[in-house]
C-alpha cells in the first residue's frame, strides 16, 4: 500500500469519526422548540380575568413531550401578585396531565412567564389544551398576552375561551412551547440546530465514502507526508488461549448483581449474563473474521466491553456535569480510536493474554464468592415470643370472614408530616367502620425486617447488626411464615399477591400465587398443602435486571423511559402499573371461594414519586416526578400518597361491597417515611377493620408484631397474647 493510500484511508476515517460522533450526539434527549403563537403584541392584552376563573387556549397535537411553555402575563397594577394555575388538560373531560403554579406580579403590559411541566405525550386523537386559572382567593384580576395577528400564519387560530365562552380577540394567547425528546426526534420533526447537525453528520458521512474511494488523484499533493508504520497481522508462533474477554466483560453485571442481592432473584441473574456471555462470542467471532488475529481481537472485544458497560457508571460519577450529548460521542470515538491502535500495536496483545487470563478469573471470584455465600446462609433465624399453637384440622366454616393483609411501602404516621394534611383520608376510613390507631408503630425499621416480624408475629433474637446475611434468613421467613401456615391451618386459602421484590414476591405455602405483567395477570395454583412444594404452572420472569443493566451501558440514554425487556415479563418491583394490577386484583377478590387470606405487599407510596395525585404516571421511572410537577403538595410524596388514599378507598369500598361476610382488613405500613424529623422511620399508618367488636381490642400503641396476634386471637381464640411493643434501629 503506498503511503498516498494509508493517508487517504486515515483522512476518510477521521472524516467518518466525525460523522459518526455527530450522529451519536443525537441520539440523546434534548429540549427543542416545537409550536409557538406568531409574536405576542404586549401592547393589548385579554381583557382582564378575575379572580375564579379562567381562560383556555388550544394547543392541537404535537409529535413530542411538551417541557416547558412561555406565556405573556400580568397583573392589575392596583393589587398585589397573583396565583395563576397553569395546566395542560386534554379529552372532553379536561383531565389535568399536567400543572404548574406562579405568581403574576403587577405591570401595565405583560411580561414572559415561564411555565415548566414533566414531559408527557398526550395520546393520539387527544388534542392539548392550555388552561390558565385564576386563585379564587386572589385580590387582583390577571391579563394575558395576545399573538400579533398574522394572516398567513395564523389565520386559521383558536380563539381563547374565558369559563368555556369563545372570546372575540385578534388572536390566541400569545405563547411558544418547547419540547422534550431525542436529537434525532427534533433534527426529523422540528428543524432547528439538532436539524443542522444531522444534515452535518450526513454530508460528513458522505465526504468520508468519497474520500475513501472517489478522491486519490486530489491526496497524492499529500503523499511527502510520512506514512504510518502498518503492524503485521501475521500470529506469532505458538498456540494460546484467549480467556479473559468473557469473565471481564461480564464482571460488570455479576459486580452489580452482588451488591443488589435483595432486589433481584438469581434467574435473573442466569438470563443476563448468559445473554453476555453469548453477545462477546459473536462480537470476538467478528472481530476474528475481520482480524484474522485471535490475540487482536480479544483484546479489541474486552476493550469495547469495558466502555460500553461501564458507560453509566462513568456518567454518574459525573454529576450535574455529565450530558450524554458529549459523553456518548466521546465513547464511540474512544472505542473506535482505541481499537484502531490494538491493531496497529503489534503483537503486544498476544503476550498481554497470559496476564489477563491469570487475573481475570480471580477479579471475577470475588463477587461470585459474596454471591455464593448468601445463597448458602443457614435460612434459620433464631425467633422471641410464643409460637401460635399448631391447629389439628380446619376449624372454620364457609361463612367465616376474608382476611387481607395490605402492607403500603413507607407509608408514614400523619402526625410526622410536615406541612400535609391527611386528617380527610383517616377520617374515610372511619367512616367506613376502620379504626386507625394515632399512635401505630412498626417494630423495625427496614422493610426487610420489619414484613418477615409481623408475618411471623414474633421478634428476631441475638440480633446486633443487620446484613445482607439476616436479610436473607428473614427473606425466608416472610416466604414461608407462621401467619399464612396457621391459616391455612384454620381452612383458608391462601392468596399471595407477587411485589416484584424477591422479600415478598412469593410464598411456598400459598396455594394461590397471582403476579403481574403487561399480558395482564397470571394466577398460578401451587398444590402446596403447606409443604412449601410448588407446581409447574407457567409465571411471568421479571427482566428487571436485564433492564437495569441495559440502562447502565451505551445503549441507556436511547431507551425509552418504559423501556421493557420481552413481551411475557413481569412489571418491576416500583413499576406503576404493578401497584394498579394489584389493586384491581384485590377488588376482584371477594369473587373468589372463600374463606380466603390474601396478602399484598404494595410498594407505594415508596419512591419513586412515580404519580401525582391525579393518578398520572411520570416518564421518569428511575427519577418519578419532582417538587416542581405539582405546587399544590409541598412534596411530590404526598402527591403519590394522595393518589394512593383514592385507591385505597376504591379497594375497601369494593371489598366492603362484595364480601358476603364482613371481612378482616388490616393496612399497614413496614415503615414509617425516612429522612424525617423524629422517630418518623418507627411511626407507621395503619388501619384495622375487624367485625364483630374486634376493633375494640386494638389500641393507640399498638406495633406491626401485634397485629395478628389480636386478630387470630379474637376470631380463632388460639391465646397467644400480645408482645411488648419494642422498636429496634434495624
Amino acid at each position: 500500500m503506498t503511503p498516498a493510500e494509508l493517508l487517504q484511508r486515515r483522512i476518510s476515517l477521521l472524516l467518518g469519526l466525525l460523522g459518526l460522533a455527530l450522529v451519536v450526539s443525537l441520539v440523546p434527549p434534548v429540549r427543542f422548540g416545537i409550536a409557538a403563537s406568531s409574536a405576542p403584541d404586549t401592547t393589548i392584552a385579554l381583557s382582564p380575568v378575575f379572580p375564579g376563573h379562567g381562560v383556555q387556549q388550544e394547543l392541537g397535537e404535537y409529535r413530542s413531550p411538551i417541557r416547558t411553555m412561555r406565556i405573556w402575563v400580568a397583573a392589575g397594577l392596583q393589587g398585589g401578585s397573583v396565583k395563576v394555575n397553569a395546566s395542560l388538560v386534554t379529552g372532553d373531560e379536561g383531565t389535568v396531565i399536567r400543572q404548574f403554579v406562579f405568581d403574576a406580579g403587577p405591570s401595565y403590559r405583560p411580561v414572559a412567564q415561564t411555565l415548566e411541566f414533566q414531559p408527557y405525550q398526550p395520546p393520539a386523537g387527544r388534542p392539548t389544551r392550555l388552561q390558565l386559572q385564576v386563585a379564587p382567593d386572589a385580590e387582583n384580576f390577571v391579563s394575558f398576552g395576545i399573538a400579533t395577528l398574522d394572516p398567513e400564519k395564523n389565520g386559521d387560530f383558536k380563539q381563547p375561551t374565558l369559563n368555556g365562552e369563545p372570546l372575540s380577540y385578534l388572536g390566541p394567547l400569545a405563547y411558544e412551547a418547547e419540547g422534550y425528546g431525542t436529537g434525532i426526534r427534533a433534527a426529523l420533526f422540528h428543524g432547528g440546530w439538532e436539524r443542522v447537525r444531522l444534515i452535518a453528520a450526513l454530508a460528513t458521512l458522505a465526504s468520508a465514502v468519497t474520500t475513501r474511494f472517489a478522491w486519490p488523484a486530489i491526496l497524492r499533493i499529500l503523499t511527502a507526508i510520512p506514512p504510518l508504520r502498518e503492524q503485521s497481522r501475521k500470529r506469532p508462533v505458538g498456540r494460546r488461549l484467549f480467556v479473559y474477554p468473557w469473565p471481564i466483560g461480564v464482571y460488570s453485571v455479576i459486580y452489580f448483581y452482588s451488591r443488589n442481592l435483595l432486589i433481584f432473584e438469581p434467574g435473573e441473574l442466569v438470563v443476563v449474563v448468559g445473554a453476555t456471555l453469548v453477545a462477546i462470542s459473536l462480537t470476538v467471532a467478528l472481530a476474528w473474521a475481520w482480524l484474522r488475529n485471535m490475540a487482536q481481537a480479544a483484546a479489541i472485544t474486552t476493550y469495547g466491553f469495558v466502555i460500553f458497560m461501564t458507560y453509566g457508571y462513568v456518567f454518574d460519577a459525573l454529576g450535574p456535569r455529565g450530558d450524554h450529548r458529549y459523553l456518548l460521542p466521546a465513547a464511540v470515538i474512544l472505542i473506535v480510536v482505541g481499537a484502531r491502535l490494538l491493531m496497529g500495536f503489534g503483537n503486544w496483545s498476544h503476550v498481554a493474554s497470559r496476564f489477563l487470563n491469570y487475573a481475570s478469573l480471580p477479579l471475577l471470584a470475588i463477587p461470585v464468592v459474596s454471591i455464593v455465600l448468601f445463597y448458602t446462609a443457614t435460612p434459620e433465624f433464631g425467633l422471641s415470643g410464643a409460637a401460635p399453637a399448631r391447629a389439628e384440622a380446619a376449624v372454620v366454616g364457609p361463612n367465616a370472614p376474608d382476611i387481607y393483609y395490605i402492607i403500603l411501602d413507607e407509608y408514614g404516621r400523619s402526625d410526622t408530616f410536615a406541612g400535609f394534611d391527611n386528617s380527610a383520608f383517616l377520617d374515610a376510613l372511619a367512616e367506613r367502620g376502620f379504626y386507625v390507631p394515632p399512635l401505630a408503630t412498626s417494630n423495625y425499621s427496614g422493610t426487610h425486617s420489619s414484613i418477615p416480624s409481623s408475618l411471623n408475629m414474633r421478634y428476631y433474637e441475638g440480633i446486633e447488626t443487620w446484613g445482607q446475611n439476616e436479610a436473607r434468613k428473614a427473606q425466608f421467613m416472610a416466604q414461608d411464615h407462621e401467619l399464612g401456615r396457621k391459616l391455612i391451618q384454620l381452612g383458608y386459602r391462601y392468596i399471595h399477591l407477587a411485589s416484584g421484590s424477591p422479600l415478598t414476591n412469593k410464598s411456598p405455602n400459598a396455594q394461590l400465587l397471582v403476579d403481574f405483567g403487561p399480558l395482564g395477570s397470571i394466577a398460578k395454583e401451587q398444590n402446596t398443602g403447606g409443604t412449601g412444594k410448588t407446581g409447574g404452572a407457567i409465571r411471568f420472569e421479571s427482566g428487571a435486571l436485564g433492564r437495569e443493566i441495559l440502562r447502565r451501558t451505551m445503549l441507556g440514554p436511547s431507551l425509552p423511559a418504559d423501556f421493557d425487556v420481552g413481551s411475557v415479563r413481569a412489571y418491576s418491583v416500583y413499576d406503576p402499573a404493578r401497584t394498579l394490577a394489584e389493586f384491581e386484583f384485590l377488588k376482584r377478590a371477594p369473587e373468589l371461594d372463600g374463606p380466603k387470606f390474601v396478602f399484598a405487599h404494595i410498594m407505594k407510596p415508596h419512591g419513586p414519586n412515580s404519580f401525582d395525585r391525579f393518578g398520572n404516571i411520570s416518564l421518569d421511572p428511575v427519577k418519578g416526578f419532582g417538587p416542581d410537577h405539582d405546587p399544590s403538595v409541598s412534596d411530590p410524596y404526598y402527591g403519590q400518597l394522595l393518589y394512593i388514599n383514592t385507591l385505597v378507598l376504591e379497594t375497601v369500598d369494593s371489598i366492603l361491597a362484595s364480601s358476603k361476610t364482613p371481612p378482616v382488613i388490616v393496612i399497614s405500613a413496614d415503615h414509617g417515611r425516612r429522612r424525617q424529623p423524629g422517630d418518623a422511620i418507627h411511626s407507621v399508618f395503619a388501619a384495622y377493620h375487624l367485625p364483630g367488636g374486634g376493633n375494640e381490642k386494638l389500641y393507640p400503641s399498638i406495633s406491626s408484631v401485634n397485629s395478628f396476634r389480636v386478630v387470630l386471637d379474637y376470631y380463632f381464640q388460639l391465646g397467644l397474647g400480645l408482645l411488648e411493643d419494642k422498636q429496634f434501629a434495624y
